[in-house]
């Protein structure tokens, strides 16, 4: 409870006593800080920042909207563009040939468009926190989304121990001028400090994290064109070399290539951290549809064009590609090795410094995501609801906190050899998360389209309309189908050149066995507490109208309709930009 401010003699004198304060449920954040900015009540700068950590009020104590769209495009740029491109995919390419590299994502990316169209959709409908574990458990099932939201969670919360581990011994390539603990600490606090900052804060360290990422990626794509055709000095065309010998498959073939939808999936999550940042964005009619257009075609773009480089400079049995020891990493990326081609020395250590900013970037991505599914989770009553306190700040602290004390894991990697089986099991336990994630957001779009046709609802009421449609939805749900059992089939039979057994399946499926064990102790429960074994809801039940933000649906749909007509009978270049993202409009679909 916050109390009043104190009034000082000399202020009484000059003005008249305030009114009586009111109760701490009516008061708001803003009139908070307007009375400790008050004459009367003088606050030095520590002491305000203090009080900003004190508990929200009022309408404060949800999500504010804080970030811009540009900030939300690059939150999910540098989340997916990370540590999956720069290192992850030099054991694709290793393991599925630069022919199998390419396929797979390109067929991923595919997925990936057609899911943010369908997160985006829901994403403006229901602008909450957590957005497609709310979704799940909306749509789908109670108990599924109670699997999704902790799943998601969890896959966050241990990339952050993993991702301050992967920092300090990427540090490594300059050698050992500074001790492993002292690296990890320096990027701990960094960390630290950028979450317990306002939201805004993150978001600009974001903008200049996704920035310096998309800088060097344009910058490999034209130093690596210039090696290719041979454009350097004393250095000769590398052109289809590779492909034709070794080639562009490798010998373990059909399963080589499905080996690499694992990573590939790893690679592009945190794409769908757009739809995670709905609660905090001021419009999310516009910015959400325009940031995740944009998300998908500048990743399709960086990722596809600088694979494409990769499988060409690059060849699939190179001995390097695959790291003897964790410390030689960064030496194992494609894109170092790709760039060592030019025999410039300075070169690899640019490529180095990207590969850290990465890292960062990843990390602190990680403590976003997990405390914002937190707090969406606690708002369900499925976690403690001490983990859904807000400051004045519009921070989740207490799950910021929960998420960085995680982050202590990482000074595991000081023990020993056995700290690094203790972090493959940990990273295990989400393997297949983002997988699940997004099967659940395409399934969640087919069923709430079903509910609208159900209770009656026309489509004209929604903000936004997926350019995709229940195609789209129905081929991404399918899609991820068929990852997860293409997964359990090279689990029970690995490619050539995978030793097999128990723990190399268990490795691969143990986290789709997290999310089922889940849902059906969750289902338990519900059993046992409350006496209902239900699965999933009939389409006229579904709540349509919850965490809607329009005052008058009908009405305001009539606007979201006439604006849809108005694109439609736009030129079709006009059609082409808004597609891409790029068209600047109000329209929102």
């Amino acid at each position: 409870m916050t109390s009043t401010p104190d009034i000082s003699d000399s202020f009484t004198d000059t003005y008249p006593p305030p009114p009586p304060p009111p109760t701490p449920d009516s008061i708001s954040n803003a009139e908070l800080e307007k009375q400790d900015a008050s004459p009367g009540t003088p606050r030095n700068w520590f002491q305000r920042q203090f009080d900003s950590f004190k508990p929200a009020q009022g309408d404060a104590q949800i999500l504010q909207p804080q970030l811009s769209a540009f900030a939300l495009q690059m939150i999910a740029i540098g989340g997916s563009i990370g540590t999956g491109l720069f290192i992850g995919s030099g054991q694709a390419l290793a393991e599925g040939g630069a022919a199998g590299l390419l396929i797979c994502y390109t067929l991923v990316s595919i997925l990936i468009y057609f899911m943010m169209q369908c997160l985006s959709e829901l994403a403006v409908t229901f602008p909450v926190p957590g957005a497609f574990s709310h979704y799940a458990s909306r749509f789908i099932d109670t108990s599924w989304g109670f699997a999704i939201g902790w799943n998601y969670f969890m896959q966050w919360l241990i990339l952050l121990p993993l991702e301050l581990s992967a920092a300090s011994m990427t540090f490594r390539f300059w050698g050992s001028l500074v001790p492993e603990g002292w690296l990890i600490t320096i990027f701990f606090i960094l960390i630290i400090v950028i979450n317990m900052m306002p939201v805004k804060v993150y978001g600009y360290a974001e903008i200049i994290f996704s920035l310096s990422k998309v800088i060097a990626i344009i910058g490999f794509l034209i130093f690596g064109s210039v090696i290719l055709f041979g454009g350097i000095p004393g250095v000769d065309p590398v052109l289809d070399k590779y492909w034709k010998d070794p080639g562009p498959f490798t010998p373990a073939g059909f399963k080589g290539i499905l080996s690499v939808f694992v990573t590939a999936s790893f690679s592009f999550s945190g794409t769908e951290m757009c739809g995670l940042c709905a609660a905090e964005t001021p419009n999310p009619r516009k910015t959400i549809p325009k940031a995740s257009r944009q998300v998908f075609w500048r990743i399709l773009l960086f990722y596809i064009s600088t694979l494409i480089l990769v499988g060409l400079l690059v060849p699939y049995n190179d001995p390097k590609l695959v790291p003897r020891d964790e410390g030689n990493a960064v030496n194992s990326s494609p894109l170092v090795l790709a760039l060592a081609i030019a025999e410039i020395p300075w070169l690899p250590s640019v490529m180095n410094v990207v590969i850290l900013v990465s890292i960062i970037s990843v990390g602190n991505s990680a403590i976003y995501a997990a405390s914002r599914t937190m707090v969406s989770l606690t708002q369900r009553g499925i976690a403690p609801k001490i983990f859904g306190y807000m400051d004045r700040c519009g921070r989740p602290l207490m799950a910021i906190l929960l998420t960085l004390s995680v982050g202590c894991l990482s000074y595991l990697s000081l023990i020993g050899d056995s700290a690094h089986t203790v972090f493959t099991w940990l990273l295990a336990l989400s393997g297949l998360s983002s997988i699940f994630t997004w099967s659940s957001i395409c399934l969640s779009m087919i069923l709430f389209r079903r509910s609208m046709k159900s209770q009656g609802r026309s489509l004209t009421e929604l903000g936004y309309l997926s350019n995709s449609g229940l195609f789209g939805a129905w081929f991404g749900f399918l899609f991820c189908i068929v990852i997860l059992v293409a997964q359990v089939w090279i689990a029970i039979s690995p490619p050539i050149g995978k030793t097999g057994g128990f723990l190399y399946a268990l490795k691969i499926c143990l986290g789709g066995f997290v999310v089922l064990g889940s849902f059906l102790g969750h289902k338990l429960y519900l059993r046992i507490a409350k006496g209902s074994f239900q699965f999933g809801y009939k389409p006229e039940e579904i709540d349509l109208i919850s965490g809607r933000t329009e005052n008058d649906i009908e009405g305001e749909g009539l606007v979201y309709e006439s604006e849809r007509i108005e694109a439609r009978e736009g030129s079709w270049y006009y059609r082409t930009l808004r597609i891409l993202g790029i068209k600047r409009s109000t329209i929102g679909s």
